[in-house]
């Protein structure tokens, strides 16, 4: 394009003729971050995951946890049981030996 205007055109001529290149750049930016957007949704998607995998695990550790606390329970009463039956035992042994 012939810029030559002497009617006060010429700027805006001139305007027209950067215009292409003004929006190949534009386009190359655009470009630029739809990728940049593109990484940082993918980031985003896999930390997500690892987030979703890291709650699953700790709902186990807690349902472990309170498994061995029943468990805890459940021997602590045994022990209980078993030292009163040798309480038991021994007193029925003394009576025994008394005659």
């Amino acid at each position: 394009m012939v810029v030559n205007g002497k009617d006060g055109s010429r700027p805006m001529l001139q305007a027209l003729r950067k215009m292409p290149g003004s929006l190949w750049r534009l386009l190359g930016q655009v470009h630029k971050s739809t990728e940049s957007f593109c990484i940082c949704s993918a980031e985003i998607a896999s930390s997500n995951q690892d987030l979703s995998q890291r709650v699953v695990h700790a709902g186990n550790l807690r349902q472990k946890a309170s498994s061995m606390a029943h468990l805890t329970g459940t021997v602590q009463q045994s022990a209980d049981f078993a030292q009163q039956a040798n309480q038991r035992e021994s007193k029925a042994a003394e009576v025994a030996v008394r005659g």
